[in-house]
């Protein structure tokens, strides 16, 4: 198990960070890059804070994941915890994010990503979202999302049964 402490919000939100909430655009002058943020990306991760302890879950590397976290949250006010390549499992040479390392019930976690192939040993657990690559500035993805995950948590019960009940509003939403 990856995370010890103690949840002190009923549910956990696992959010994927490249191409789900940020596009990272690389550039090759000054081995530097620019930092998109998905549209609402701070308001949404106020409105759900409420509701679900946060957890950055990347298949890339720490150094680079935090530095990317860092910017997005400088004062450490919405994301709890981090999670890294280095805590996937690997499947068939793909990093796959297995939920049920992060010591917390199954049916109190949801997980947010643009791949369903990372999530796929608790797909029931995932909402897959389009991927952003930082081209569309009018994407309205996660201001939609804020109203389903918090409806989700104000019903209670298992998790999985909240996203089956908003499968066709979220699954493959265009922006």
């Amino acid at each position: 198990r990856f995370i010890i402490n103690i949840n002190k919000k009923k549910y956990t939100l696992i959010l994927s960070l490249d191409d789900t909430i940020i596009h990272f655009k690389a550039n090759n002058i000054n081995n530097k890059g620019v930092i998109q943020l998905r549209p609402g990306l701070t308001e949404f991760l106020r409105n759900v804070r409420t509701y679900y302890e946060i957890i950055v879950f990347c298949s890339g590397t720490k150094n680079y994941s935090d530095r990317i976290i860092d910017s997005i949250d400088e004062r450490n006010k919405y994301i709890d915890y981090r999670l890294y390549q280095e805590h996937c499992t690997i499947i068939n040479d793909d990093f796959v994010k297995d939920l049920s390392k992060i010591g917390r019930a199954i049916d109190k976690m949801i997980i947010v990503d643009n791949i369903p192939q990372n999530y796929r040993l608790q797909k029931d657990n995932g909402i897959n979202i389009k991927s952003f690559y930082g081209d569309n500035p009018d994407d309205r993805i996660l201001y939609h999302l804020t109203k389903i995950l918090i409806s989700i948590a104000q019903n209670g019960g298992d998790i999985r049964k909240g996203i089956k009940k908003y499968w066709n509003e979220i699954i493959y939403k265009e922006s």
